[in-house]
């Protein structure tokens, strides 16, 4: 075992407590965790004296009761210069660890049991190098939030208090649809409104780990990537199978774009050097609804695109010239296989008369007015009576465009581009804003003097990689871009409301100092300890201090 920091038994002995509470989301176990957090908060003497400044707030309309736990601890003068640390509370599931299941809250009971189960190599010398702790939520994130808590105990005592403010947030719904932070949002602009704070920047506290093998990095990330799910529903034109080149085949379509744009990697964004994911198809089908001889006449399609830097308006922009190419290209190429089968077999060649659409959902609606109906007004009936049959969000935006599609008389071949839920707004600290470079060097100062301090190799990189609640303290779209994004996204403000408008207002630079681990959202998700507990809390320590002393 390392050395032990000053935080670390406490710190060991608190993430073991807060992974013994399940908190899988969504379930009413996050309401737990939040109490046991709310609990852990008001136990420190500073909010004993000042109680009001422990806040909590149940999501609204949460069939579950879900609720954020906020803590400000306030600076010893009148700074409003304030730093927003959030993390979250709830985790993934536990149905991957099998056997191990009736273990996996528990760290101590699920290393006995996993001592005598059959591990890759690397798990097993992890186990047995005694530095590592296992347990559902270890790593992702319950580590994170007990350094969180015991910081904020630390700093409250008068003699560590610092001249600035601290506002310290517990979301649930981070491992869904993120709705814990999207609700907080509006709940962090009324609190700097309330207390006169001016946030200057948010930590998330999220789970770092290695980006290759043997990678001796730790990390700190300056920004989060985004992400949109770029959606198609494409019509075709149904026909018998005994006259097949009489239709068009929707599917046969859908595969076109999906060649197009699965894994293509001239689609991967960048910035400064730093690379996303490219798309990834996450969801193809047919709206067929039985066997029969017919072609599908319609098929839905949705890809993950991640962003770095790119408006969401040119990507749109970019997948509806990609779509136009490829239903072009798709409509040829029958109609030069039409014309061999006609030359084999004699019949009669007579070119189609079918004309190609491509539209976006905002075009879409335009067609819509032209003929006289009220787009807005429909979409949100459709909405809101989806939603209260339980239908998946991806499902009733699709269906909305088809419904649209069929009171505007649209008929195939056609393909229609729209967002489906979740949206992650992107941000980073760029280098060409005078701004934010300087702080984004003061971040690499601060990395830089911690790294020496423990002999640790810290990099700054620019974007979080995995999906994160810091999405949502900052946007980098342009205002036109949101705009387009609102246009194309269906029934947005029922589906998947955000404060885009406050997010751009707040516009908090988005800083990721997380604890370390490796194969979070696995079975065998573990916690890096002597980073985790020795080193992180005094990177932490560091930038408040650097920012707020």
């Amino acid at each position: 075992m390392s050395e032990k920091g000053r935080f670390y038994d406490d710190l060991l002995a608190l993430t073991k407590h807060l992974v013994s509470i399940p908190s899988v989301s969504p379930t009413a176990g996050e309401i737990n965790i939040a109490d046991e957090i709310e609990k852990n908060i008001r136990a420190i003497p500073y909010f004993s004296q000042h109680p009001d400044y422990v806040i909590t707030r149940t999501l609204p309309n949460d069939p579950l009761g879900r609720k954020n736990v906020f803590a400000l601890l306030k600076g010893t003068g009148e700074r409003q210069d304030t730093i927003v640390c959030h993390g979250h509370m709830d985790t993934v599931n536990v149905d991957d660890f099998g056997p191990l299941k009736p273990y996996a809250f528990s760290c101590s009971e699920l290393a006995a049991h996993l001592s005598s189960t059959h591990l890759p190599n690397d798990v097993r010398h992890d186990l047995e190098d005694g530095n590592w702790l296992f347990g559902r939520g270890a790593c992702d994130m319950k580590s994170g939030d007990a350094v969180f808590l015991i910081l904020l105990r630390f700093l409250s005592q008068p003699e560590n208090r610092l001249s600035g403010n601290l506002l310290f947030l517990f979301t649930c719904d981070e491992e869904c649809e993120n709705t814990g932070m999207v609700e907080a949002v509006p709940v962090i602009e009324e609190l700097c409104q309330k207390f006169q704070l001016h946030p200057v920047l948010a930590v998330n506290n999220d789970y770092v780990g290695p980006l290759y093998q043997d990678d001796p990095h730790r990390y700190v990330y300056t920004g989060t990537v985004g992400k949109i799910l770029a959606s198609f529903y494409i019509l075709g034109i149904e026909t018998h199978v005994g006259r097949i080149y009489e239709g068009i085949s929707a599917s046969a379509i859908a595969a076109r774009l999906i060649d197009a744009v699965d894994t293509n990697p001239g689609l991967c964004d960048e910035y400064d050097g730093e690379f996303c994911q490219p798309p990834a198809l996450l969801k193809m089908k047919d709206l067929k609804t039985e066997y029969n001889v017919q072609t599908s006449q319609a098929a839905f399609i949705y890809f993950n695109y991640l962003i770095h830097d790119r408006e969401v308006s040119d990507i749109l922009e970019e997948l509806k010239q990609i779509a136009v190419h490829e239903l072009h290209n798709y409509l040829s190429d029958q109609e030069i296989k039409f014309q061999t089968f006609c030359r084999r077999t004699g019949e009669i060649y007579i070119p189609s008369d079918a004309v190609p659409h491509v539209y976006t959902f905002e075009e879409l609606c335009a067609l819509c007015r032209k003929r006289g109906m009220n787009p807005d007004s429909r979409i949100r009936e459709i909405a809101e009576k989806d939603l209260s049959a339980g239908m998946d969000k991806r499902d009733i935006s699709q269906h909305i465009v088809e419904i649209l599609c069929d009171e505007a008389h649209l008929f195939g071949p056609a393909v229609i581009l729209f967002l489906s839920p979740p949206y992650c707004p992107h941000n980073t600290l760029h280098k060409e804003i005078p701004a934010e470079d300087s702080l984004r060097q003061q971040i690499i100062e601060v990395a830089e003097k911690t790294g020496l301090e423990w002999n640790e190799k810290f990099q700054v990189r620019h974007f979080f990689p995995y999906l994160s609640d810091s999405s949502y303290v900052k946007i980098d779209d342009s205002y036109p871009s949101m705009e387009k994004t609102l246009s194309n996204f269906p029934a947005m403000d029922t589906l998947y409301p955000l404060p885009l408008q406050t997010i751009k207002k707040l516009s908090i630079p988005a800083v990721n100092m997380g604890v370390y681990g490796r194969d979070c959202h696995t079975w065998t998700e573990r916690l890096y300890m002597p980073y985790s507990f020795n080193v992180l809390p005094e990177l932490l320590l560091n930038t408040f201090r650097h920012f707020l002393k």
